[in-house]
């Protein structure tokens, strides 16, 4: 009968430094996990910025009435700050900025995208126009 109680509190103690590893490891994998998602949104924030740069500079040449469209899927809620010649872009505690060569305005200054949106641009006499629509 000894025996049988020492075999279950052995067993016992194992399992619990197993739990115990198991649950550690699976802090340090939801950290890891989380800066990877972290890294993925600001990558894609970035390709967002790359794409509108170019667009605005080919707007930029093109004639009144032209129009170009840039799409973004933002897995986490991104802020757009449109200033006259800058647009900002907040991913979480990062800003990245898109200079232009022409003017910009929009109906509202700042935006909170979410989720699969489109950015409008549409060149005006002097500027560019930017709204945002659903894709």
């Amino acid at each position: 009968m000894k025996s049988r109680a020492q075999l279950s509190l052995e067993f016992l103690l194992v399992a619990t430094i197993a739990i115990s590893a198991m649950a550690l490891m699976a802090n340090s994998v939801s950290s890891a996990s989380n800066r990877a998602f972290s890294s993925a949104e600001l990558a894609n924030a970035k390709l967002f910025s790359s794409e509108l740069k170019s667009s605005i500079r080919t707007l930029s040449v093109l004639s009144e009435g032209s129009k170009l469209i840039v799409r973004c899927e933002p897995l986490t809620e991104w802020n757009l700050s449109i200033e006259q010649e800058k647009i900002e872009i907040s991913v979480k505690d990062h800003v990245i900025s898109v200079d232009s060569p022409i003017s910009l305005f929009a109906e509202s200054k700042n935006f909170t995208i979410r989720g699969a949106t489109c950015l409008v641009l549409v060149r005006e006499k002097a500027s560019i126009k930017l709204s945002l629509s659903e894709c």
